[in-house]
This record gives C-alpha cells, structure tokens and sequence, in this order.
C-alpha cells in the first residue's frame, strides 16, 4: 500500500479489492504523514468450497424481511460478484427455533436466502448465479443455546463459494502477466488496485491513495 497525501488526515475511508479476493476495508482510518508512506496489505482468496458467515445481515423477528441495516454488508456481497464474475454462490439461511418447529424452520430459512438472492439480482447480479439454501436449525453453532447471544449465533447467512471459473483456469497457466489496475474513486479519495504475480504462483495487491 503506497500513499501519497499532502497533509495528514484524522479519518479516511480505504477500501482495497481485487479480482478473485475478498475486499478488506478501513473505516475512520487515521493516516499520518510519514517519510515512508508504504505498507503491505495482504488480501485473502477464494476458493471453491469455502463457507463464509455474511455479517450484520439482520431479518424481522419471524419474518423473511431484511432489515435495512444489512443493506451496507449486502452491497459489499453485490460489489463483489459484481468484481467477480466467474464466480457462483449458495447462500445458506440459518434460524434458531426448537425441534418442534423443524418444517417451519426450514421454511423460514429458505425465504430469508431467497430475500437475500432477490435484493443481489435487483442490484444488477445474475439469478443464475445464485442458489439460495434453507437449513431451518439444523446446523446451529450452539446446538442448546444458553442465552441471547448464542441464539442470534444460529440465526445467520452464509456464503458458500459454489463455482470459481477464476479458480479453474489458474490452475491451467503457471504464471501470467498482472492484471489491469483496477480504479475506485472514494469521495476525494483515488484507490487504484493491481495484481503483481510470480512465477512461484503467489499474489501481492498493492494500492495507491491519491
């Protein structure tokens, strides 16, 4: 991570992507002025197979409706199919009922993953890369939760990487030539993000703030 600031600045916004990798994000960032304005961000990447919880994604209390706080967490999910093309997702509904409840658990979700799927395609996101999945309370973290906070554990969203085309045609080339930087404007802020790949096959993502 390069920057290149005139003065410091008490509380910046940096957001750092890249194709084929999760977005790391800084918020109320302070950042000095330094004589080295340099650091190394490393970035984690997909891979087929892997489960990811979707924080801060809240629904109505018995209910499939998305509360409008979860829409910041699921615009960041929408920017990053949207940067990743090649890659598929389930998405996996979780609530926490007892086992008497078992049909209606599913049910319910089943049409919180589908609410989820419905608000990615009215954002610009292909159905077909979608597949929404309800557990019901089948696979809860706390299997006898004791309180609130292991309940609302239970109750979640998650990712699953399904497809990664990306992931498929890397391992076909040993090596390839970096990528195209990829620019993002924040407010007064210029992030410009880019790929360097070596032969060894390892990745580092470097990011300038003008």
């Amino acid at each position: 991570l390069k920057i290149n600031i005139k003065q410091p600045i008490k509380k910046g916004w940096i957001k750092i992507e890249a194709p084929g990798y999760f977005p790391i994000e800084f918020k109320e960032q302070r950042i000095p002025m330094s004589s080295f304005p340099s650091d190394t961000i490393y970035l984690h990447g997909f891979k087929t197979g892997e489960l990811t919880k979707l924080e801060q994604v809240y629904f109505r209390a018995g209910l499939p409706e998305i509360m409008e706080e979860s829409y910041e967490q699921l615009n960041r999910l929408r920017d990053l199919l949207l940067l990743n093309p090649n890659i598929k997702i389930e998405i996996h509904g979780h609530v926490n009922l007892d086992e008497n409840s078992a049909k209606k658990a599913q049910k319910l979700s089943k049409q919180r993953a589908i609410m989820v799927k419905n608000y990615l395609v009215s954002n610009g996101v292909a159905p077909n890369r979608l597949y929404p999945i309800g557990f019901g309370s089948s696979k809860p973290v706390y299997a006898k939760p004791k309180d609130e906070s292991e309940k609302e554990a239970n109750r979640r969203v998650e990712i699953l990487i399904k497809e990664n085309y990306q992931e498929i045609l890397a391992t076909r080339v040993a090596w390839r030539p970096p990528s195209k930087a990829v620019f993002k404007k924040v407010s007064t802020i210029c992030l410009a993000s880019s790929t360097e790949i070596n032969r060894a096959g390892s990745e580092m993502i470097f990011a300038l703030l003008c």
